[in-house]
């Protein structure tokens, strides 16, 4: 899909696929597995820097088509865009659970402050409420020394066409006038119950403001399958297969030693620096 210099690209995988160099290769399913699915975003400024929206867009696009009942978790660093705020007011006001947090530094914006007002400070938590001594939610560091929650991520437990269990990890912030012209990546990942779990999981520690320097979470693989693992930091102790960085939040790594492909293009890998 393509307009005005914009471009979405869109790479689809099942959880026998790997995204290692976008290269693709599968083997069966059984037929009583319900396959894990990867689908990776690209947000296209081109050459001109026009803006692309197609990120902002694919995100409320979940964000409307989950039913009551369902739970949407959100943790978002930079925050302006009343387009995603209101979808996510509607998605409350439909009977959806919503829960979120959003980095402290962001508190005096008009629309952080609506959204927080509209679904309730229990449900959308400011990193570092009551005292903003911290901007982030778990890590110890104090405002002035890297103090910040850079997550940007939604999960969604279920969707009207019959998905469940779906990350939405991106490299964008929902900020404008700047992150609308930027590159930007999304991935989706549909199906992996322990990765979703992690996600969730790690939304409610960030919720809850337990502080530490050094969290650290793994998912486990699906039982007979790898396809994919998320490490949550701060981290204190590098950890096989992790950033040697301490301020590294989160990564999403489909499992190796499952593709290869002549195609050069990459999968974007979401692991931006950060405390958290």
């Amino acid at each position: 899909m393509s307009g005005m210099g914009t471009t979405l690209r869109l790479v689809g995988c099942v959880a026998t696929l790997t995204l290692i160099g976008c290269g693709l290769t599968g083997t069966a399913v059984s037929a009583d597995v319900v396959p894990t699915t990867y689908r990776t975003y690209f947000q296209d400024p081109g050459p001109a820097g026009a803006q692309d929206l197609s990120l902002e867009n694919h995100a409320i696009s979940l964000i409307e088509t989950t039913p009551p009942g369902a739970r949407i978790t959100f943790a978002f660093r930079d925050f302006n865009r009343s387009t995603v705020a209101d979808a996510l007011i509607r998605a409350h006001q439909r009977g959806v659970v919503v829960d979120g947090v959003i980095d402290g530094g962001e508190r005096t914006r008009a629309v952080v402050r609506n959204l927080v007002a509209a679904i309730g400070p229990s449900r959308v938590v400011l990193c570092g409420t009551p005292s903003f001594t911290y901007n982030s939610c778990i890590s110890d560091a104090l405002v002035g020394t890297d103090s910040l929650m850079h997550n940007k991520f939604l999960t969604f437990s279920a969707l009207s066409d019959g998905r469940q269990h779906v990350v939405l990890q991106t490299s964008k912030n929902f900020l404008s006038p700047s992150q609308l012209s930027y590159y930007n990546d999304m991935v989706e990942i549909t199906g992996d119950v322990p990765l979703y779990d992690t996600y969730v999981s790690y939304l409610f520690d960030l919720k809850a403001q337990r502080r530490t320097s050094d969290y650290y979470h793994l998912a486990e693989p699906l039982a007979g399958d790898t396809p994919s693992s998320s490490r949550h930091a701060p981290s204190r102790t590098r950890r096989p297969g992790t950033p040697s960085s301490s301020r590294w939040t989160r990564s999403i790594a489909p499992a190796p030693g499952r593709s290869g492909s002549p195609s050069s293009r990459s999968a974007p890998s979401v692991q931006p620096s950060c405390t958290s």
